[in-house]
């Protein structure tokens, strides 16, 4: 869902930042309507909507929720980079807008959408087990770790650990994602490096 999400969103939010006009302002609008409603509440409203087809549906579902924060993303970054010498000097030469996007600003900005991706990818698997545990995602032969949750919940107190396994992995791979994810950053950001130094 991160993937599909950030391969709609990103070059969506490219063109509207190098466009610019119209265009830019639909899909920034198009963005503030799907952010203003709360990651969970929409895609469990979309769900609900479409019907629990299981995992398939959760996973467009989450993609259509995460596209307006990487044209967000994008849009921003294009905004920073196409101001620079280097794409006016493209400009210059007579380089048509794809390639001016694709060669000389989408290299410049792809260590933000990388890092955005990487904090999604949490924030994906936890959006997913609360539908799941919600059910309207993941059904019964699937294994999620929020069906299990939700399964294990009326033998809480003969089998706690049915709920402390499942409850575990997430927290861990949530935190891990999160730790990888800020450790990305760092790594990527040339102003970080250079304060370590």
């Amino acid at each position: 869902s991160v993937f599909f999400g950030t391969l709609l969103g990103v070059p969506l939010g490219m063109l509207a930042g190098y466009i610019g006009g119209w265009f830019d302002s639909l899909v920034m609008r198009f963005s503030d309507v799907i952010m203003s409603v709360p990651t969970i509440l929409m895609a469990v409203a979309i769900t609900a909507i479409v019907g629990s087809g299981g995992l398939r549906v959760v996973i467009l579902t989450l993609a259509l929720v995460y596209i307006p924060g990487g044209a967000r993303l994008a849009r921003s970054m294009v905004y920073s980079v196409k101001e620079r010498e280097y794409v006016a000097a493209a400009q210059v030469i007579g380089e048509r807008r794809t390639q001016t996007l694709l060669r000389y600003i989408f290299p410049n900005i792809v260590g933000p959408i990388i890092v955005q991706a990487t904090l999604r990818l949490s924030s994906a698997v936890l959006a997913e087990a609360t539908i799941s545990y919600l059910g309207y995602g993941t059904q019964a032969p699937t294994p999620s770790w929020g069906l299990m949750l939700a399964d294990s919940q009326v033998y809480m107190w003969q089998a706690p650990l049915l709920a402390i396994f499942p409850g575990l992995a997430l927290v861990l791979l949530v935190l891990a994602g999160n730790l990888s994810g800020d450790g990305l950053r760092d790594l990527l950001d040339p102003k970080f490096r250079g304060a370590l130094q």
